[in-house]
């Protein structure tokens, strides 16, 4: 899994920090960024959870 944050969409609503914080991490401009890109064992599923909740769909994952 591959996870990738579209920073032209994202308003930094922050609920994929909430839901995967060790994968997610804000910048210095309050919007998001990715600290791990390959996650793992439990983070994969927070990493969906992420992509669920997201409000404007800013997160993506792919298979690699």
């Amino acid at each position: 899994m591959r996870v990738r944050v579209l920073r032209e969409r994202c308003i930094g609503a922050g609920q994929c920090m909430r839901a995967a914080p060790e994968i997610f991490g804000s910048d210095e401009s309050g919007g998001v960024r990715v600290e791990s890109d390959a996650p793992v064992g439990d983070s994969e599923a927070e990493v969906l959870l992420a992509v669920q909740l997201c409000p404007v769909q800013a997160v993506l994952v792919a298979d690699g």
